[in-house]
This record gives C-alpha cells, structure tokens and sequence, in this order.
C-alpha cells in the first residue's frame, strides 16, 4: 500500500485515492509524507521554510583574526570560528509509520457512503410495441404479462 499524506493540502491518499482528512495536529513543518508499506520504508519532505539551527565555520572571522596575529605560532595556535546559521530542513527517511497511522484511519472513515442499492422494481412498463400492438388489437396485455412472467 502506498500512502501519501499532504499537509497544506490536507489530504491523504491511499493507493491513489486521496480524501480530505484533518491534518491539524500534523507538525506543521511537514509538508508531505510518502510511505510503502511493502517496501516499510518511507520519507518526511519538510516544507521549504522548515529550518534547523546549525554551525558553520565564520572564514571572514578566521581571516580576520589570521590576519592581526603578529608571529606564525600565534597563526598555527588559531582554532576554527564558527557562527550559527538556518538551514533548509532535509528529508528524513521513516521505518516506523505508526505516528502517521491515525491519518490513515482518519482516511478510512472519510470514505464516502456505500451507494444506495437500486429500488426494486416496480410494475413490468410496457414497451411502444406492446402498446402499439395493444393499440392495434393484435394482442392483449395479458399476452405481454405472461410471457415477462416466464
């Protein structure tokens, strides 16, 4: 089974059927999970605006401070300088579909009404050739009765 689950759109689609469903309590970082259940594995995609907090080495810093040491072993002495950056959020792989699985039963009860069976049928209509022919004399409704009757 293939499951696809889209945040902003607030859908989620079961082997390519996709119902609407309430996806309010999803983390709104989320922007669509993507799991096989054959396979057991999956994706989270992040929405693009989702960042993480992360350490990046500051060169502009580095060269600054390179530059005003006064002797080569002050230069060989100078540890890396890092600043915090955002960065974009990457995709995480998933094993474990049951935190997601409330959507999926969400889905199921989102499915539409079973359809009405037909009515029963009612009186046999008669077709223009019988009333033609009714019409003509050259047979009754009992001739039509009997044999819809067989």
């Amino acid at each position: 089974m293939r499951i696809t689950i889209i945040q902003s759109d607030g859908i989620v689609g079961v082997d390519g059927v996709f119902r609407a469903v309430d996806l309010s309590d999803l983390d709104p970082a989320i922007h669509a999970i993507q799991y096989n259940t054959a396979k057991e594995a999956g994706e989270i995609e992040y929405d693009a605006a989702a960042t993480i907090e992360i350490e990046v080495r500051d060169e502009a810093a580095e060269r600054d401070e390179a530059a005003a040491a006064d002797t080569p072993a002050t230069i060989a002495a100078l540890k890396p300088i890092y600043k915090k950056a955002r960065a974009r959020r990457a995709n995480e792989a998933v094993t474990d579909f049951s935190p997601y699985q409330i959507y999926v039963d969400l889905w199921t009860a989102a499915a539409p009404p079973p359809p009405q069976p037909p009515p029963p049928p009612g009186p046999r209509m008669q077709s223009i050739t019988e009333r033609v022919m009714i019409a003509k004399g050259l047979a009754i409704k009992a001739d039509f009765d009997a044999e819809a009757a067989k």
